[in-house]
């Protein structure tokens, strides 16, 4: 006998032959490499499928009783959706959250083509005392200004722009620069 584990290798003269390639199991079939043991029993058999499949067996008399495994947690998979935010894109959005804050999708999109050329990813040109203002997005959202916004929220472009929505329909227009330059 040569190896181990549950059935070990017998070497004899038709596991001398040479294997066909074809895989380890077919070899083995083809050339009784493993010998099967005479008898195997109901424990032998419920040793192997719980190794197996993890389930814990146990046997009582002649009966086996099966405690299954406890199921496997839900997973929770997170799917990040990307959109294109191209002129068309923005311009849609803007149309429709200035809709659905009742203010002018005239002076959203002017003072957005103003503040950052319908760029999302762009931080304000302005530098004071040699520090670039940390304003950020589409619609430049002043950081330090509002500390419950994030840069990430900055740079995301449907927030921004409901951002602007929400600040226009509450009377806020003039916190942004290029708004008051074009309309005061």
């Amino acid at each position: 006998m040569v190896g181990g584990g549950l059935f070990p290798r017998s070497v004899n003269a038709s596991s001398e032959a040479k294997p066909s390639g074809r895989g380890r199991v077919t070899d083995a079939i083809n050339h009784n490499i493993y010998r099967m043991p005479a008898y195997i029993g109901m424990a032998m058999i419920l040793g192997i499928i719980g190794g197996i499949t993890g389930d814990v067996w146990y046997q009582h008399g002649s009966t086996p009783v099966v405690y299954a495994r406890e199921p496997d947690p839900p997973r929770t998979i997170l799917i990040e959706t990307r959109i294109e935010w191209d002129e068309e894109r923005i311009k849609k959005e803007v149309k429709d959250q200035a809709d659905a804050y009742k203010v002018s999708y005239e002076q959203m999109w002017r003072t957005i083509q103003c503040e950052s050329n319908g760029s999302s990813t762009i931080q304000s040109r302005h530098v004071k005392n040699g520090v670039r203002e940390d304003s950020w997005g589409l619609v430049q959202i002043h950081l330090p200004a509002h500390l419950n916004v994030t840069k990430a929220q900055a740079l995301d472009p449907k927030f921004a722009i409901e951002f602007m929505a929400k600040h226009f329909a509450q009377g806020g227009q003039r916190m942004w620069t290029c708004w008051r330059e074009i309309y005061e």
